[in-house]
């Protein structure tokens, strides 16, 4: 949904006419901005997923990719996919440290600051399929989409309500919000979890069954 739109919401839930001159449209366009921040750390939203179109594959001898390497806007990761069909296990750096002098298939990994390390040491390019979760940017044009699903506005909305009612210093008007939130959050967890489609199994080929 466009700025615009979701600044119209706001108003009309606040019951804000536009030229109310305690809260302006920059305002409110900031306040939106901070709820965006506030609900994407909340939850691995659907509308954050992305797949790294810069980090396609390993580099062999190279064990560490860093900013240079993989997207932009890269916050967190999901899962990491070598060679196809090889979901990387998540570790602490640490854990991995004393793969450092192995090489060959990746088989963990450890994201740590702007850094993902994995082990073993790659020995050759590896296809790399790597999801994660996007930091938004701050939309600039009235026009502009805000990341959040248009199904899961209400979730922006509400928490920008509160932000707006604590401005104006309505105690009362921000727990209402407050309230109204809560709700929306959980049904909106609720719908990511229906939504989700159930994992695949994964079958051991090293074994005597599959």
């Amino acid at each position: 949904m466009q700025l615009q739109d979701v600044r119209t919401q706001v108003r009309q839930r606040m019951g804000l006419s536009t030229n109310d001159t305690a809260v302006t449209d920059p305002i409110i366009d900031k306040l939106l901005f901070a709820a965006q921040r506030k609900i994407d750390l909340m939850h691995d939203w659907p509308w954050l997923h992305r797949t790294d179109s810069s980090w396609t594959a390993t580099v062999a001898g190279q064990n560490v990719y860093g900013a240079v390497d993989l997207a932009s806007d890269w916050r967190k990761t999901l899962y990491i996919v070598v060679d196809d069909d090889h979901m990387l296990t998540a570790k602490q750096k640490q854990d991995i440290m004393r793969y450092e002098n192995q090489t060959g298939l990746p088989l963990f990994y450890a994201a740590e600051g702007s850094e993902i390390v994995i082990a073993p040491t790659p020995d050759a390019a590896y296809n790399i399929i790597h999801e994660y979760i996007y930091e938004p940017v701050e939309v600039a044009l009235d026009t502009a989409e805000f990341a959040t699903y248009d199904w899961a506005i209400d979730l922006l909305v509400d928490q920008a309500c509160i932000l707006v009612a604590r401005r104006l210093r309505d105690s009362d008007l921000a727990r209402q919000f407050g309230q109204d939130f809560a709700v929306t959050y959980g049904a909106m967890q609720d719908e990511v979890r229906r939504t989700r489609q159930l994992p695949t199994p994964r079958h051991r080929n090293d074994v005597g069954w599959n």
